[in-house]
């Protein structure tokens, strides 16, 4: 006899998106410290590399100072490409942390779910939606790190940006728009990585997002999608450079597009496959 199709779980996408969030808290616990002691890491390393004149700065420009990257890779003679570290491991955390959860799910009684739910939609709502409040809850952690830090380093003083910082000088409103994009690539990043791993494997997941971020910091391609996430590429540090604005609109609408590519994928796919269907059968 094949397994009874009767059983069903709550579809109420609160219920499986409060187990979801739960999960994901549970499952990436270990790593809230590696989080830290990362953000703190490069915290110290990007501040050491500044002249000690330029050591006195607010929280926001450290936060732009992690994500500040790389111009684009021109290949002159005697230049050596090399990859922005902090920017780089700070945004693959950020994929990894979101994706262990949600793949270890899928192979598990997340699959369960999956497969007695009335809804597939709301499973794959759940677990993006879930995917996108353990981004955000990834960079409020990290961002607190750097509130310390700068407190500590100023004496005690909170300043969220100096005017006085020789490396730019900009308004209040262009540094929170600069935070923003690379909090808002990291969220996109992710979302395609889950899909990846979802509908093809968890392998795939990992190769695609260091890919994206090694070309992504090595060129600027003709939509220069991923240069938003580089805070030296935009024009509110360099004159000429990506529109800040037009990356926050860009990476909102591919990741509402990445959702709703998922949402139609999710009813396509045959999650059983054909030797678990002879197990069922058995």
């Amino acid at each position: 006899m094949m397994m009874s199709g009767t059983a069903q779980y709550s579809t109420k996408i609160s219920t499986v998106l409060l187990r979801d969030v739960k999960n994901y808290i549970y499952r990436n616990r270990c790593f809230l410290g590696i989080e830290i002691g990362v953000f703190l890491i490069a915290a110290m390393i990007s501040d050491m590399q500044l002249p000690a004149q330029c050591r006195t700065y607010g929280i926001l420009d450290n936060f732009i100072l992690l994500f500040r990257g790389i111009y684009p890779f021109t290949g002159g003679q005697g230049d050596v490409f090399q990859l922005p570290m902090s920017w780089f491991v700070l945004l693959y955390l950020c994929v990894c942390t979101s994706l262990f959860y949600p793949v270890h799910d899928v192979t598990g009684f997340g699959l369960q779910i999956l497969l007695h739910t009335n809804s597939r939609k709301q499973w794959w709502s759940s677990k993006y939606l879930a995917l996108m409040l353990w981004n955000i809850l990834y960079f409020l952690i990290g961002f607190a790190v750097l509130i310390v830090f700068r407190t500590i380093k100023n004496g005690g003083k909170i300043e969220w940006i100096s005017a006085s910082f020789p490396l730019w000088t900009i308004s209040f409103h262009s540094a929170i728009l600069l935070c923003l994009l690379p909090v808002l690539f990291g969220l996109l990043l992710s979302s395609v990585c889950l899909f990846a791993s979802i509908f093809f494997s968890f392998a795939w997941g990992q190769i695609i997002g260091i890919s994206i971020l090694i070309i992504v910091a090595f060129t600027e391609t003709p939509i220069p999608f991923g240069s938003y996430s580089m805070t030296i590429r935009c024009n509110a540090i360099t004159a000429g450079g990506v529109i800040e604005w037009h990356g926050i609109v860009l990476y909102l609408a591919l990741i509402l597009l990445v959702f709703f590519v998922g949402q139609f994928s999710i009813t396509q796919k045959d999650f059983i496959s054909k030797s678990e269907v002879t197990l069922y059968e058995n």
